[in-house]
């Protein structure tokens, strides 16, 4: 456990701490919602050193999932936290709710997954594949969506949120949200490095205008 990594996200949910966009952080874009009560909370977040990256998968990501989904979907909630191993656990087995057990299972398994991931500092194409699945195990038909999306840097976003877009038959809402055409997106991403003024607002623009 690193105490200064989880004081660092911890500021930051806080709002105590803000993490700007830079040149070569890693991206995660993740949602997370609630289908029952219709709540949900998402986020782009810029990692910018791998361990960064580590500590808010252990730490924040891998906690507020797996207590969203045994204790949040009851109170009509989603969870975002910061939390170490043992308070995560510590809240799934004091809570005792249905299932609890599964959840603890699934938590240890996962974290275990993402300590070995570090210290063999295996790819960061390992590091997606492990968050897709984390994703896929959470049935969204049983009332919790998860979404996470991991990207090598600010450069990469562009291109794949059109591709994504595409996909779903959607780019005209791209558009729409972000005020510009899809040519337009790629300049801004793919120059985006030369550009540092919009490297500085570029967190506000996809945090404020994508859903």
């Amino acid at each position: 456990m690193s105490v200064n990594q989880i004081a660092y996200w911890r500021n930051w949910i806080n709002n105590r701490q803000e993490i700007p966009m830079t040149e070569d952080g890693y991206i995660i874009r993740y949602i997370m919602a609630n289908q029952y009560s219709n709540t949900w909370v998402k986020r782009w977040v810029c990692c910018t050193t791998q361990k960064n990256l580590y500590a808010f998968i252990k730490y924040v990501l891998l906690p507020s999932i797996i207590i969203s989904k045994n204790m949040g979907l009851k109170d009509g909630e989603v969870y975002i936290d910061v939390c170490e191993y043992n308070e995560t656990l510590g809240i799934l087995e004091h809570a005792g709710q249905e299932g609890y057990e599964k959840a603890v299972e699934d938590y240890v398994r996962w974290f275990e997954e993402v300590d070995n991931l570090e210290d063999r500092d295996a790819a960061l194409s390992e590091i997606r594949d492990f968050l897709c699945k984390v994703s896929s195990e959470i049935d969204f038909r049983k009332g919790l969506f998860v979404e996470i999306n991991l990207y090598e840097d600010i450069s990469f976003v562009g291109r794949a949120l059109i591709k994504e877009y595409e996909e779903d038959d959607m780019v005209e809402d791209l558009e729409d949200m972000m005020g510009l055409s899809c040519k337009d997106i790629e300049d801004l991403f793919d120059n985006i490095r030369k550009n540092k003024f919009m490297l500085r607002r570029i967190s506000t623009l996809l945090n404020e205008k994508l859903y």
